[in-house]
């Protein structure tokens, strides 16, 4: 399938799951996106957040140290 159009959340939160993959920073997706097609940056800027948050969720607290 081709994408031309970046206005689809599930498409985008496939790409922000990629980006290690792909090399790519999360604070320059807007810019490689839209080097391919429109990009629907409220809806990028949203899905963005929600990545983040959840990154924020799965990272362990830093253990106590014992005194």
């Amino acid at each position: 399938m081709l994408i031309t159009r970046f206005d689809d959340r599930r498409v985008i939160g496939a790409i922000i799951a990629q980006l290690p993959e792909l090399g790519w920073e999360l604070d320059d997706l807007d810019v490689h996106l839209s080097l391919h097609g429109p990009v629907d940056l409220d809806l990028l800027q949203e899905c963005i957040r929600e990545a983040s948050a959840a990154a924020q969720a799965t990272v362990p607290p830093p253990l106590a140290h014992a005194a």
